[in-house]
């Protein structure tokens, strides 16, 4: 606990929370979505299914579009559609859980552990307020609003012409199953992603907000990166929302595998760009937190070997040319101890990091992106030598 703050309690304006709040946070909650105390997950996930998904389905039976025997390409073949509500919408639903659980105590954790003390506390504070006006801001609610009525757009033009929507294709155009896909279906979902992608907008600015304050940080700390070590369980919280991408572009190339000739080793690389794309953006701001752990490296490998070498001189000068170097602070503090033990400190500066990234940040991404696709793959090849694969790539 930082000595300076000790006496000051961590209020409600020390905490940032990425999901209470932001576009069409206050229509959830007036429509009943939302109960006064929690996040009401469960009843959230079981109305969007209700609405977006079921219809569909119904409308599909009743026009014969659904099922093997009565159309050529049946809506139960669409993988893809099928876990984008079934799976999908839960995950970036209750990934909300996920978030209020790692993000909030990680904010307060700046100030508790003495990273920001009572000289950049206002600042601290006005870039947490910052974080919360854009959260809230009329602009969150335009850009969801924009991302569903483009979907609707592009629905209307090119949905007649592609595959995804094959089962729907009638006579007399796509009838009212596909007809609400586009015009409801699709659009809830993309507007799930949009409160997604404006959430990490906000979180993007609020961490270039803390990378610019003179934090605290601590050269020798044993966790490498100066004390900002706890921000790599960070990706724990976003595992859910890879995984919710994961499922339907899972369920898209199990359909073209099936049926369309597709074969999976033509999938690798766009996996491989999948997982690169998820790795940077959500340990992007773990980089972004860390662009000055380079520069504070570099000087206190200076400071730290200057302590290291007159410590050293004043050993040498003691033990082997027994000279009389009287009873210097240096060699007597406690907390250095002797020789093999202040080296110990330099050697922890020297090895520092130059982001808080490592395994622990990167292993939920890269899982939680591949293990969808494990059921695609399985088709074509040995579920067996996949997981090797994996275990290869990522231990």
């Amino acid at each position: 606990m930082n000595p300076q703050l000790e006496s000051e309690p961590l209020s409600d304006d020390l905490s940032f929370s990425p999901v209470q709040g932001g576009p069409f946070y206050r229509l959830r909650k007036a429509i009943g979505l939302v109960p006064e105390k929690g996040l009401g997950l469960a009843r959230r996930a079981l109305a969007i299914i209700a609405v977006a998904w079921l219809p569909v389905v119904i409308g599909a039976l009743v026009a014969g579009q659904a099922l093997e025997g009565k159309d050529t390409d049946p809506l139960l073949r669409h993988f893809g559609l099928h876990a984008r509500f079934l799976l999908s919408v839960p995950l970036l639903i209750f990934a909300e859980a996920s978030m209020e659980r790692k993000i909030p105590p990680m904010i307060r954790h700046f100030v508790a552990s003495g990273l920001v003390d009572t000289e950049t506390l206002p600042e601290f504070r006005r870039a947490l307020e910052h974080a919360r006006r854009v959260r809230d801001s009329v602009w969150g609610s335009v850009f969801v609003l924009a991302a569903m009525i483009a979907v609707v757009l592009f629905a209307a033009a090119t949905s007649a012409h592609r595959d995804e929507m094959s089962w729907a294709n009638g006579p007399s155009g796509i009838g009212f199953a596909g007809w609400w896909y586009n015009t409801v279906s699709r659009p809830i979902f993309v507007g799930l992603l949009a409160i997604w992608a404006w959430r990490f907008v906000v979180l993007w600015s609020l961490v270039w907000k803390l990378s610019q304050l003179d934090l605290r940080l601590v050269a020798s700390h044993p966790d490498g990166v100066g004390g900002l070590g706890f921000l790599e369980s960070a990706s724990k919280a976003s595992a859910p929302l890879v995984a919710a991408i994961s499922v339907v572009i899972a369920g898209r190339w199990g359909h073209e595998v099936l049926y369309h000739g597709v074969h999976v080793e033509s999938l690798f690389p766009l996996a491989a760009v999948f997982v690169a794309v998820s790795v940077l953006i959500f340990n992007g701001p773990l980089l972004l937190i860390g662009r000055n752990l380079r520069a504070f490296k570099a000087r206190s490998v200076l400071e730290y070997g200057s302590l290291v070498g007159h410590h050293g001189r004043l050993v040498y000068q003691k033990w082997i040319r027994n000279q009389d170097v009287g009873t210097p602070d240096l060699l007597n503090a406690p907390e250095l101890g002797p020789t093999v033990d202040i080296s110990s400190i330099y050697e922890s500066v020297a090895k520092m990091r130059f982001a808080p990234i490592s395994r622990k940040s990167l292993v939920p991404i890269v899982v939680a992106a591949l293990l969808p696709m494990l059921p695609v793959y399985a088709i074509e090849v040995p579920i067996a030598e996949i997981l090797k694969k994996l275990a290869g790539a990522v231990f």
